[in-house]
């Protein structure tokens, strides 16, 4: 819905944050009435990383959302499948999580299926190219 409306990626940021603002202050609320909230319950450096995690969360939010609208959803989807690949590759070498064959397996026919899809869409392209030289 973002990607075709009307709105920039600062509004439709402000849009979403809005409609989802009183739903989260209730749960802060709940949270805090009941003793499992951590604002004001630990110290002042937990608390200002609270305070700080909103604009580490929206940042990125809008450099996406700013992104998103200038490329194709084709090409959109499939960066999408970038972050999960790095944290899979960090939590292997950096964690040495252990990896299944069965995971291992299931990698390799997602990334196959990628690569199939992408060199599709590059060659369906280069034959469009080709026909509008000619």
């Amino acid at each position: 819905m973002r990607k075709r409306s009307l709105l920039g990626a600062i509004s439709s940021l402000a849009i979403e944050t809005l409609l989802l603002a009183p739903l989260a202050l209730g749960l802060l609320l709940w949270r805090h009435h009941s003793g499992t909230g951590a604002f004001t319950h630990i110290n002042a450096k937990v608390d200002l990383l609270i305070l700080c995690s909103g604009a580490v969360t929206a940042i990125p939010l809008l450099l996406f959302a700013h992104a998103a609208r200038r490329i194709r959803l084709s090409t959109l989807g499939i960066l999408q499948y970038i972050a999960p690949t790095l944290q899979l590759f960090i939590g292997i070498w950096l964690y040495h999580e252990p990896l299944s064959q069965s995971r291992l397996v299931s990698f390799t026919f997602i990334w196959a299926a990628l690569a199939l899809y992408t060199g599709e869409a590059l060659f369906t392209q280069g034959r469009i190219q080709k026909k509008q030289l000619f």
